[in-house]
């Protein structure tokens, strides 16, 4: 365990980025894409004034189905963040899961629905976080075909715990690039992603802040346009 200052990222860090969008935003004929992705972590948590730090590997997979303007997204990961093994900052299991439908109204431009669930184990509890709000995200072509920069920023203005206090924030951006060439399936993407957790205080404990950093791989195959 180590104390020190804790520097906290705004929620939406400017738009930070996504890989959920393809190279190039296209309006035509149905696809469907599927991918393994990585996420190497590592989460700061402050608490009554000091920084717990834990870092992990998470695995998982995301799939997407679009039609015309129109994405639908699937995602899971798990895995295990690594702390101290002390009483106050124990290894936890972690599972996060979530779906989005997006439409794009412009090629660059796409607004959406997000429902995601987290579950966070230790030996002392089990936190499971319902999130429910909406995206923004933006995507840029950077002049090789299939290549685009990719920025996506998520808030949930509505959530439900269990195991813990109430969320006073929850939100995300992502921030990175996508490769899908357009004659061929494969699907390549690479993004940094901050996550923002605000846990309010009560009568039986004070606030609690946590921040999720990860750099995100991913690998996968496309059928269709």
């Amino acid at each position: 365990m180590r104390a020190r200052r804790l520097t906290l990222s705004a929620p939406f860090a400017a738009a930070l980025l996504s890989v959920a969008m393809p190279g190039r935003a296209q309006t035509g004929g149905p696809s469907i894409s599927a991918a393994g992705v990585t996420y190497l972590v590592e989460q700061r948590m402050r608490y009554v004034g000091t920084i717990h730090e834990q870092s992990g590997t998470w695995f998982g997979g995301e799939a997407q189905a679009r039609l015309g303007r129109v994405t639908l997204r699937v995602s899971g990961v798990m895995g295990k963040l690594t702390g101290d093994t002390s009483v106050t900052n124990p290894d936890r299991d972690v599972r996060v899961s979530s779906i989005s439908l997006g439409i794009r109204p412009a090629l660059w431009l796409e607004v959406g629905a997000d429902v995601a669930a987290r579950r966070v184990a230790s030996p002392a509890s089990t936190v499971v976080t319902r999130l429910f709000g909406g995206h923004v995200a933006l995507a840029l072509a950077l002049g090789v075909d299939g290549l685009s920069g990719n920025a996506t920023a998520v808030y949930y203005p509505a959530t439900d715990v269990t195991g813990d206090e109430r969320l006073a924030l929850a939100a995300y951006s992502e921030l990175g690039l996508s490769y899908a060439p357009p004659r061929g399936a494969i699907v390549l993407r690479l993004a940094y992603r901050v996550e923002r957790y605000d846990f309010s205080g009560s009568a039986l404990g004070p606030a609690r802040l946590e921040q999720v950093k990860a750099v995100v791989a991913g690998l996968g195959m496309r059928l269709g346009r």
